[in-house]
């Protein structure tokens, strides 16, 4: 047998990032005339992967919406793979809170995010076997695209929409384009 027909093994294929499977469900629930159905085959080849990837898609077509809502397109067009959550219950909970100190503008450190994801984990009854492990932080931030960003010193405390800092950074802009070129 050729390495041409050989078989792949299972995961060897070329993987749909979510973006394409977004276009794949477009390509089936567009308006059909009589003769001008899309056939799996034919998107299959269209994609570069195999049948069963695109009737895959199509079984998933609900999970797939759900999770791609609101996300940005340059997310979708490299996200191939999802992990999904152990605790979905918690990371939502966790999510509100976190869009909540967004809003008011604190910035929290990584390890206050891990503190409370374990003190939400300790809330249900019973409590969660739940370890806020750094890694698992990690792969919390890549699964919510949440930024935890940690900020030192007065930049943390800074209002960046205060009128008095925005006019002095414009004084202080005027300053530095009077001095010249090479200094």
């Amino acid at each position: 047998m050729s390495t041409l027909n050989a078989p792949r093994k299972l995961g060897e294929g070329k993987r749909l990032t979510d973006t394409e499977r977004l276009q794949i469900l477009g390509l089936f629930s567009a308006p059909v005339f009589a003769n001008t159905a899309p056939s799996n085959r034919r998107v299959a080849k269209q994609y570069g992967v195999s049948e069963s990837a695109i009737r895959a898609v199509r079984l998933k077509e609900a999970k797939i919406i759900e999770r791609t809502n609101g996300k940005s397109k340059a997310q979708l067009d490299c996200t191939g793979r999802y992990a999904t959550a152990a605790f979905p219950e918690l990371e939502t909970q966790l999510h509100a809170w976190l869009i909540n100190m967004h809003r008011q503008k604190v910035s929290i450190p990584p390890n206050v995010v891990r503190h409370k994801a374990k003190s939400i984990s300790n809330s249900f009854d019973p409590p969660l076997q739940f370890e806020a492990s750094p890694g698992w932080l990690e792969n919390y931030r890549r699964r919510s695209s949440v930024g935890i960003t940690i900020l030192h010193g007065e930049g943390g405390e800074v209002d960046k929409e205060d009128p008095e800092l925005l006019a002095g950074l414009a004084v202080l802009s005027n300053i530095v384009a009077t001095y010249p070129e090479h200094c």
